[in-house]
């Protein structure tokens, strides 16, 4: 159980995160670059998603954020490596191993083997 309200609380650490940034970015910075606004606006959007599926114990959303982790925790540490970049790869990693520690939850529920 303490695992499971960890878990959420790190959804909403990230998805606050995500939506600050992409504020800061988009209006206080105010940068003029569409496409990045409009993708630091879909990782809110992401986690908002995962978090719903995971309350659900959705296994096509429990593979998705799993993989979803992994890409972005490839991209913080792909591009430039900063304060913001450590501390988001962190909660990908701690958020991803949280979930492969529940997997028996989810395995149960939708029945595989």
């Amino acid at each position: 159980m303490k695992i499971k309200v960890f878990s959420i609380i790190l959804f909403l650490i990230n998805l606050c995160f995500w939506l600050v940034i992409a504020i800061l970015y988009s209006f206080v910075k105010n940068h003029t670059n569409p496409v990045l606004s409009l993708l630091l606006f879909i990782e809110p959007v992401v986690f908002l998603s995962a978090l719903i599926g995971y309350l659900n114990k959705s296994i096509i959303i429990y593979y998705l954020t799993l993989s979803f982790l992994i890409v972005n925790s490839i991209l913080s540490i792909a591009d430039e490596v900063g304060v913001l970049d450590l501390f988001s790869l962190s909660l990908n990693i701690v958020m991803f191993i949280l979930l492969v520690l529940q997997w028996k939850n989810y395995r149960h529920k939708n029945k595989i083997v």
